[in-house]
């Protein structure tokens, strides 16, 4: 049988990355009646790749994969953890290495880590073209002094050597953040993610954590896969969930609301 404590901090997190059971299946590609019964705790022996599969998708990694029948205990932690233990410090990249890439090749730098980032979709520049249009006619109307940079565009999130990172969209509030001319340096007010395949996990549980931590107000997820926008309220600790027939409104920005059903009619079928 599995630890308690392990089928406890999956449901923990569960509850954290606010998911249902059919979101955990559809992303882990493990059977909806399998999911049920692991949290639920009616499985006394399920498939260790069942379970390290519920893990990772709720931001989990394995690290000792162990049952009770044996007396030993599941060890389990932030899968974010392992971008910033994966090598010793002295051996991390810096933007220095980042700003040598090759041109074609697009990365971010995260905790001394360079992540390869794919050429987005069709849908995926749509729905950034019309978030772009949205909010900045929303800023320029209400007069307001943020501006809006839409990828590729850098963020020196940490303020430091060992981030930078190119969210889809962010809204920036303090001029002096950027009038180096190169960059953001230090965190946005409002920063949107809109996920792919590949992007997916980064964008659910490392860029989660790294926003908060670095003091970014505001978080969007357009989650194209389960059409779906999730608005956390990184200052308030407080999380919506949206679906794409849903009107979008902001915490941060009173007056900001997109009508996300109109963005679901340009995109192409999947």
């Amino acid at each position: 049988m599995y630890s308690t404590n392990l089928i406890l901090r999956l449901r923990d997190k569960k509850k954290e990355r606010c998911f249902t059971n059919a979101e955990i299946a559809e992303r882990s590609s493990v059977p909806l009646s399998t999911v049920n019964k692991i949290l639920g705790g009616h499985s006394k022996y399920p498939r260790q790749e069942n379970v390290e599969a519920i893990a990772i998708v709720l931001g989990m990694e394995m690290l000792d994969y162990t049952t009770e029948a044996n007396g030993k205990t599941f060890m389990v932690r932030d899968a974010s953890a392992r971008y910033q233990t994966s090598q010793p410090e002295d051996t991390w990249h810096t933007v220095v290495d980042y700003y040598n890439l090759p041109d074609d090749f697009r990365a971010e730098l995260i905790d001394g880590e360079i992540i390869e980032m794919t050429a987005p979709t069709v849908n995926h520049q749509l729905i950034l073209s019309e978030l772009a249009f949205q909010i900045t006619r929303y800023l320029r109307e209400e007069g307001s002094t943020c501006q809006g940079f839409p990828a590729p565009f850098d963020v020196q999130l940490d303020k430091d050597q060992y981030t930078m990172v190119q969210p889809d969209y962010v809204v920036i509030c303090d001029r002096s953040k950027y009038e180096n001319g190169k960059n953001c340096y230090g965190a946005p007010d409002l920063v949107i993610e809109i996920t792919s395949p590949s992007s997916d996990f980064k964008d659910h549980y490392l860029k989660h954590s790294k926003y908060a931590r670095a003091g970014v107000k505001e978080y969007w997820i357009v989650d194209t896969n389960l059409k779906r926008v999730i608005v956390f309220s990184l200052f308030r600790n407080k999380t919506t969930i949206y679906t794409f027939d849903d009107v979008v409104s902001s915490i941060l920005f009173k007056e900001l609301s997109i009508d996300f059903s109109e963005i679901l009619a340009m995109m192409i079928p999947d």
